[in-house]
């Protein structure tokens, strides 16, 4: 018999029981079983469907507990299966009201699967499992019945005591459903780390099109003068650069290529100084300077039909700022119920500890907030602790 994880509810499951407690019902509407598998880093809650569905499982019965969970009883049988599986994933399906049908909770054995052979006269396979799955304080639970079939097998079934295998015995009520309510109302302890950055454009790096070429050009005014120095605020200090006259060349149109390039300023190792690159990603933590912009069918000679786009952060001085740089944290797992969370912050790293100043959590939303610095530093290593206080 498979040996089932708890029953977890998803992150559309979980949107969805917020939706039920506004008074909108919860009506459960199929059940499905499959032989995937998660792989390493993915969890249950990102899930929307199974990993690997093999059977559609009708629901038989459905009983509201009371203690904030509902039993859905359903019958696996292999009736007209043609091939066999192992039996490693089982989700519960419900029907939001504005995404349709959606994979409300989850299960999976991992290597405690058990085998479901193919149907045959000799293979026939009849079982029933119960679900114990998370409703909340929902007072109007339903589930999509068929009238006739599987429901009368089982409950002849019942009335001869023949009792199938059921998920209850490895999703327990004591303990489990608790911790799963209690994750549900009230994430209390959240921590994670993030990274601000703090780079700027003190004066020109300028990017601008090399005459009757597709190159480039790196300035401090828009034309090159050889001599020319540009300066930046990167890694915590102030940096020059010389104009250069033929950076990189921007690639005609390619078909199903990037064609969205990006100019930016990092440390190059070969040289030992900074400089400004031209690639189809940035790298975290880079000062962009421009976003390039290939247009469809473009294979002339210049760059007369490319888009160069102007996205530096310009400011005066790298200590009276016109812009405040700010890290944004998203939080993992499921979206707080209310904004009333603390945050503490500690600084792991930056350019230079002395110069981060405070610590400012500011903006805080269900599902993220922002993080600001008073000082100068540049890529400071922030670490967060959310605390909830709870709802009272």
């Amino acid at each position: 018999m498979a040996q089932f994880s708890n029953l977890t509810m998803t992150t559309k499951g979980f949107n969805l029981q917020s939706k039920v407690q506004t008074g909108i019902q919860l009506s459960f509407t199929k059940v499905q079983c499959g032989d995937g598998s998660l792989v390493a880093g993915e969890t249950i809650a990102s899930l929307t469907a199974l990993k690997s569905a093999k059977l559609t499982c009708t629901i038989a019965s459905n009983e509201v507990i009371g203690d904030g969970t509902s039993r859905v009883r359903t019958v696996l049988s292999n009736t007209g299966l043609a091939t066999g599986f192992f039996f490693r994933e089982v989700g519960l399906f419900a029907q939001d009201p504005t995404e349709g049908e959606i994979l409300y909770a989850y299960a999976n054995a991992g290597t405690y699967a058990d085998y479901i052979p193919a149907g045959t006269a000799n293979t026939s396979l009849d079982d029933t499992y119960d679900l114990i799955t998370v409703v909340g304080a929902a007072s109007n639970v339903t589930a999509s019945i068929p009238s006739d079939g599987y429901v009368s097998h089982l409950d002849a079934d019942i009335q001869l005591g023949i009792v199938g295998a059921t998920l209850a015995e490895t999703v327990q009520k004591t303990g489990a459903i608790e911790k799963e309510l209690d994750k549900w109302q009230n994430q209390r302890l959240l921590q994670g780390t993030v990274t601000l950055y703090n780079k700027s454009v003190l004066e020109g790096c300028v990017i601008s099109a090399m005459p009757n070429s597709r190159y480039l050009q790196f300035t401090r005014t828009g034309t090159y003068v050889e001599g020319n120095i540009s300066k930046a605020y990167v890694d915590g200090k102030i940096i020059g650069i010389n104009d250069t006259e033929m950076l990189a060349m921007v690639p005609q149109y390619i078909l199903e290529g990037p064609n969205v390039y990006y100019v930016y300023i990092d440390y190059d190792a070969s040289s030992g100084k900074y400089k400004p690159f031209l690639d189809s990603k940035v790298p975290d933590g880079k000062l962009t300077l421009y976003k390039i912009t290939v247009p469809a069918g473009d294979n002339k000679m210049d760059l007369s039909l490319v888009n160069i786009q102007d996205t530096r952060r310009i400011e005066n001085s790298n200590v009276f700022l016109n812009t405040e740089p700010f890290a944004l944290v998203s939080l993992p797992g499921y979206p707080q119920l209310s904004t009333d969370y603390a945050i503490s912050l500690t600084v792991q790293s930056a350019s230079d500890i002395g110069a981060v100043g405070d610590l400012i959590a500011y903006g805080k939303q269900a599902n993220g907030f922002k993080i600001k610095v008073t000082g100068s530093a540049d890529n400071v290593e922030i670490k967060w602790t959310l605390m909830n206080p709870g709802l009272k």
